[in-house]
């Protein structure tokens, strides 16, 4: 769960950077644009889709996940 959050943080925030940069090239910016970090998106939508759809998150659990399934089947 900490590493999907962690990549949720990530994602909200290069989104964000983004929109200032697109934000940049269209106009002028003044100085209070300069400095507001506004994350975009729905944090339960952005954390699940990180957790569920991430190249190095997704992996790692379903290993833990069949690893805990067969030991619980071996003990049983």
């Amino acid at each position: 769960m900490l590493d999907a959050y962690y990549l949720m943080l990530e994602r909200r925030f290069r989104k964000s950077y983004n929109n200032f940069v697109g934000k940049l090239h269209i106009g002028p910016v003044t100085t209070s644009h300069l400095y507001t970090v506004v994350p975009d998106g729905s944090i339960a939508r952005v954390m699940l889709w990180a957790m569920f759809r991430s190249f190095s998150v997704l992996p790692f659990y379903a290993a833990v996940v069949v690893t805990v399934l067969l030991a619980w089947r071996l003990i049983l």
